[in-house]
């Protein structure tokens, strides 16, 4: 399965913005939006190497500023050989690729990330998640 249909296996997301965290779980017409948002965003999306890593330190200094999905799972999946729990990605409207970044219990947000290569660009998923919070 590839990383982008792995989200909608998702349990609960959290949006941040400016620092304030939102919880939206499954059962929540906000979720669900923003995952058909999500879904319609990365139609045609290619998966490629991330160039970066994660820095746990810094990618939690990071959530303080900006817009934010986590998408959180029930149990710790893996992908490419590389485990998580939550995968972070930061919404920047005209951003036309993104890296995933993982979380594990075990190091946070550190490490090798996942690349999306989008289509188009995140602007009308941008929209939708300013509308749920």
């Amino acid at each position: 399965m590839e990383i982008k249909e792995i989200i909608n296996n998702c349990c609960s997301l959290a949006v941040y913005s400016e620092g304030q965290k939102i919880i939206k779980k499954s059962s929540d017409n906000d979720f669900k939006k923003i995952i058909e948002a999500w879904n319609s965003m990365t139609d045609g999306a290619l998966e490629m190497p991330a160039f970066g890593v994660s820095i746990d330190k810094y990618t939690k200094e990071q959530l303080k500023s900006g817009l934010w999905v986590e998408f959180i799972f029930d149990a710790q999946l893996s992908h490419c050989d590389m485990p998580f729990s939550k995968l972070l990605v930061n919404v920047v409207g005209n951003f036309k690729g993104f890296n995933l970044s993982r979380y594990t219990q075990e190091a946070g947000y550190a490490g090798r990330c996942f690349y999306l290569q989008l289509s188009d660009d995140m602007s009308d998923f941008e929209k939708v998640v300013k509308s749920c919070i």
